[in-house]
């Protein structure tokens, strides 16, 4: 397993995934999160991590938790 820590700006409740990759379908998946409902899959690890951003921006903003609260930090354990 390698590690790859992504952080934005100032940090707040930290948000662990755990990125697989499909390789049938060739795409890279989040199989876990800490952050629920936080699933999304890309052609690369780098889009996997881009894309996670904004679905868990987007969540926040959906659970209320993203009003005036620091971006998340995100941290990817790719398998």
């Amino acid at each position: 397993m390698r590690r790859h820590g992504v952080s934005q700006m100032q940090t707040s409740t930290p948000v662990t995934i755990r990125a697989e990759f499909d390789e049938e379908a060739q795409v890279w998946w989040i199989s876990e999160s800490s952050y629920p409902g936080l699933v999304t899959e890309a052609p690369s690890l780098d889009a996997l991590l881009k894309r996670a951003r904004l679905v868990l921006e987007s969540l926040r903003e959906m659970n209320g938790d993203g009003d005036g609260r620091p971006p998340v930090e995100l941290h990817a354990v790719a398998a």
